[in-house]
């Protein structure tokens, strides 16, 4: 592990970066740092298990996660990992790899990551998605947050105040972006959402995620729904709505 600037637990902008490649790890460190983030680096998966394991109270905004990683663990399972684990479930995930294929990012995005950026990129759009997904993880009021009470239909069930989705009584794990889009569609049960209005509600209107983002978090978000998928239709061309009368299979 390489700090590039000491920290405590009242840092307010310490971001992980997971890379294995000592250039790259450099790379993005600098970029950070000249923008007024502490940085701490590790090579493997088990080095970030281990921090959080002997420092508790060391916590980051962000992690930024290679795929490719020293050791057994590649990204996608270190992804999966910190999104189990209770203290480290609320963190801004964010994968950076050179995968390209939309199978790979599906596949991200359904471990637990908030975002997914791929290589090579460009150093101004690397720290827009960073920025843009810290506000939407911590800073941003959305409406599952807003939420007060229990959100059911289709046989599925949100509850804001634990952080869980049921469907017809079974448990989903889901990202922190999964739980507010589904709880923006579940709030507006049988109405059509555009893909512009889903981003406002989750992201607030000067977003820099793009609609198309929507389209690869409603896949992954209907893989894990499984027969209740179905309550989300999508309307072709403007959006999707989740219609609450759907019956299971």
């Amino acid at each position: 592990m390489v700090a590039s600037s000491s920290s405590d637990s009242r840092t307010p902008r310490l971001v992980f970066v997971v890379e294995d490649n000592p250039e790259l790890q450099l790379y993005l460190s600098q970029i950070l740092k000249r923008c007024d983030y502490s940085v701490l680096c590790f090579s493997s998966a088990e080095e970030v298990i281990e921090h959080f394991t002997n420092s508790p109270n060391i916590q980051p905004l962000a992690v930024l996660i290679d795929f490719h990683l020293a050791g057994k663990m590649n990204g996608h399972e270190l992804v999966r990992h910190l999104r189990d684990q209770s203290k480290t479930s609320g963190l801004a995930l964010i994968l950076l790899t050179a995968q390209t294929d939309k199978s790979s990012i599906v596949d991200g995005l359904k471990n637990g990551a908030d975002d997914y950026i791929t290589k090579p990129f460009e150093t101004e759009v690397l720290v827009a998605r960073l920025e843009a997904c810290l506000r939407r993880v911590q800073s941003h009021p959305t409406p599952a947050k807003a939420l007060r009470e229990k959100i059911s239909g289709g046989g599925i069930e949100i509850d804001p105040v634990s952080h869980e989705v049921r469907c017809g009584g079974r448990a989903v794990a889901l990202t922190a972006f999964e739980f507010q889009l589904l709880g923006a569609l579940m709030s507006h049960p049988n109405e059509v959402l555009s893909r512009e209005d889903i981003l406002i509600r989750i992201v607030g209107a000067k977003h820099l995620v793009t609609e198309r983002t929507i389209d690869v978090h409603i896949r992954a978000l209907r893989s894990k729904l499984g027969q209740h998928s179905r309550t989300i239709e999508t309307i072709r061309g403007f959006g999707y709505k989740f219609n609450s009368d759907s019956t299971d299979a």
